[in-house]
């Protein structure tokens, strides 16, 4: 909890595999985990994620969530998308969007629609953002998720 919130580690719900591989980032951002902390650290974090409950799915409303955002800015703008993968995506898909513990987003053809209801709502361990994402923010990043992987994320 030195750099993350309680909040932030019960909502990831990140199998054991998932973990390990979140770990493995934190060190290789610098965090000091020796050899023989990792294996207990991911196991804590695992039993950890087993004991939150994950609240049913809902259903993908593509309809609303595509009205909710692309109405406010239905362009985007790539560069204001690049700052609001970075804040709330890189973690999970990669700094790249190439997937990491979520999937792989860089060149992805998503529809429009389905991805808004999947950034508002969440999907299957991906928390919903509905809270947190802007109608404009999400148009932003729909752009610039949209762009030749070389423009992602360095």
């Amino acid at each position: 909890l030195v750099c993350h919130t309680a909040g932030l580690i019960n909502s990831q719900r990140l199998p054991r595999e998932g973990w390990a591989k979140t770990v493995a980032k934190m060190r290789s951002f610098g965090a000091v985990v020796s050899a023989e902390e990792e294996p207990r650290i991911v196991e804590y974090l695992a039993k950890l994620s087993a004991k939150v409950a994950v609240p049913p799915t809902q259903p993908l409303d593509y309809a609303r969530a595509a009205a909710r955002y692309s109405a406010a800015a239905p362009r985007g703008d790539a560069q204001r998308g690049a700052r609001v993968f970075a804040r709330l995506c890189a973690n999970c898909h990669g700094l790249q969007g190439q997937g990491d513990a979520g999937p792989r987003l860089a060149g992805r053809a998503v529809p429009q629609d389905v991805f808004f209801s999947v950034a508002a709502y969440g999907r299957g361990t991906m928390p919903g953002f509905g809270d947190q994402l802007k109608a404009g923010e999400a148009a932003d990043l729909y752009l610039f998720l949209q762009q030749p992987t070389k423009n992602l994320l360095r």
